[in-house]
């Protein structure tokens, strides 16, 4: 343990991405929230940077180690990096605190009216504030959204704009090949991971790279992101494979889920499979690294070298090859997230419990006088 089971809760998801500032909130002997706190790794608390000026925010939310700080004399925001050094001036009149994916939504106001831009965590505007909405739905897919007036556009990761939607809702792409080709599509139609643009339209899948261009040999009947990057179980002349269009992998499972076994994910060169209504994991041979005993298997810390499981209200976690590294216990109260080198565990907090059951023998000793005094009085 790098530090006990003392706070009410911890960021594991902030943990598994590698950041180095993880928030945790401490709670009271009640159990109440008190107080946002930030660890690291070591254990250390506190690490919040009080700067140099008085600004409204000494003590910053950080967001993958990022956070916004105020000028109270000027109403301005600006935003500081894991150390407390600005990754940007105070120049913003809007902005979130949170950022996503490595993008934060900030405003300024113009002609009286705030309008809206993008900035990755390096403080560089990728879209300038110049739209009345911007959306950071699909940034971890390096996707951004953003609409002026009756216009709503999509952009890349670099803020090129690559497609628009019409007054009808549909998309047209600009400047991407063989997308552009295809004139408008419905949204409805249009799918998005990491590398690839996948069209579902007349009962057929149709994969495309970032350019545009065409992957034809990868198009199927059906189509599943079945990962975290660019991997889909499709249907092909009665197959099931799994692609990566980009690349030009293909793997078939066919083999595979004769045994009885679905494939569900894969990740690592591991496939997370489902037999009897449990989840298990096989290695691309078909040779089983967790027997199918498991309610739930995160093939998100798949791609961190490792699967928290669940079963029968127990969790743990396991290396890719099967190891225990966290043993299956019901006193890991929820599933387990880290980025392969740390773990975030919850445990019954046995300082807490103590607490409350001193607490309550406190009122009932109480409680008991109070009726032993009643009691008297009525004799």
């Amino acid at each position: 343990y790098v530090v006990d089971s003392k706070y009410e809760s911890i960021n594991g998801s902030t943990l598994f991405k590698g950041y180095k500032i993880i928030r945790a909130i401490k709670c009271n002997i009640f159990g109440a929230d008190t107080e946002i706190v930030y660890v690291d790794t070591k254990g250390n608390e506190d690490l919040y940077v009080v700067l140099e000026k008085d600004f409204e925010t000494l003590r910053p939310n950080y967001f993958e180690d990022r956070a916004r700080i105020a000028d109270g004399d000027n109403n301005k925001y600006a935003y500081i990096d894991a150390d407390g050094n600005k990754i940007t001036d105070f120049i913003y009149d809007d902005g979130d605190t949170n950022f996503k994916d490595g993008y934060v939504k900030v405003g300024k106001i113009k002609d009286g009216k705030t309008l809206y831009g993008i900035i990755d965590s390096g403080g560089i505007e990728i879209l300038p504030c110049e739209y009345d909405a911007v959306n950071l739905e699909n940034a971890a897919q390096g996707f951004l959204y953003a609409d002026k007036g009756d216009e709503d556009y999509i952009f890349d990761s670099d803020g090129n704009k690559i497609a628009e939607y019409d007054e009808e809702g549909l998309v047209s792409f600009i400047d991407l090949n063989d997308l552009t080709e295809l004139g408008k599509i419905s949204s409805n139609d249009i799918s998005l991971s990491k590398n690839v643009i996948f069209i579902e339209k007349d009962d057929k899948v149709t994969f495309y790279d970032r350019n545009g261009n065409l992957k034809e040999e990868f198009t199927s009947d059906k189509a599943k992101n079945i990962s975290t990057g660019d991997l889909f179980l499709v249907e092909q002349d009665g197959k099931r494979k799994i692609v990566d269009p980009v690349n030009g992998y293909s793997f078939d499972v066919t083999p595979i889920e004769e045994k009885g076994y679905e494939v569900v994910f894969m990740e690592n060169e591991r496939l997370g499979v489902t037999k009897d209504n449990k989840l298990g994991v096989l290695d691309l041979t078909g040779k089983v690294i967790l027997d199918t005993v498991y309610d739930s298997i995160s093939n998100e810390t798949a791609n961190k070298g490792f699967f928290s499981v669940t079963q029968d209200g127990k969790n743990g976690v396991f290396d890719i090859d099967g190891n225990t590294i966290i043993e299956c216990k019901k006193t890991n109260t929820s599933p387990i997230m880290g980025d392969g080198e740390f773990f975030v565990i919850e445990r019954v907090n046995t300082k807490l419990l103590v607490m409350w059951i001193i607490y309550i023998a406190i009122v009932t000793i109480l409680e008991v006088i109070v009726v032993i005094n009643i009691f008297k009085r009525k004799k």
